[in-house]
């Protein structure tokens, strides 16, 4: 089983987790999304949450607190995530954080999309660090 390590809350301290342990989590965030009542915004929101959590500790990339998520974006770009599901999920988190128009059930659905398809770029950039 792959460990990944990542920072356990004091300065130099370092956790390991497993790798399918994160996965697990990830995809448990997928299912209650899926099943969820809650607002379309608040699912929105949660998937772009997930979707920082899930990189950091999958990839070890770190959104710092003054990074706007155009910013982030352009960073997980560089380094190698697939720009379609990270720009789409951008935009829509853009839209309810900052913009005033309504999301519907097509903007629910591509957020979970676009978050499935970026813990799956992990997964695979995860077995191309192990393999290298």
């Amino acid at each position: 089983m792959a460990l990944v390590a990542i920072p356990a809350g004091a300065e130099g301290e370092i956790a390991e987790l497993p790798v399918d342990e994160l996965r697990l989590r990830a995809l448990q965030a997928l299912h209650e999304l899926r099943q969820g009542e809650a607002p379309l915004a608040d699912v929105i929101r949660r998937c772009y949450r997930e979707m920082i959590h899930t990189v950091h500790e999958q990839r070890g990339v770190y959104r710092e607190r003054h990074t706007t998520p155009r910013e982030f974006e352009e960073r997980l770009l560089k380094i190698g995530f697939p720009q379609p599901p990270v720009q789409r999920l951008t935009r829509l988190f853009e839209q309810v954080r900052y913009g005033h128009a309504s999301v519907g059930e097509r903007e629910k659905r591509q957020a979970i999309d676009s978050l499935e398809q970026i813990v799956a770029a992990c997964e695979q950039l995860g077995q191309r660090g192990r393999s290298n």
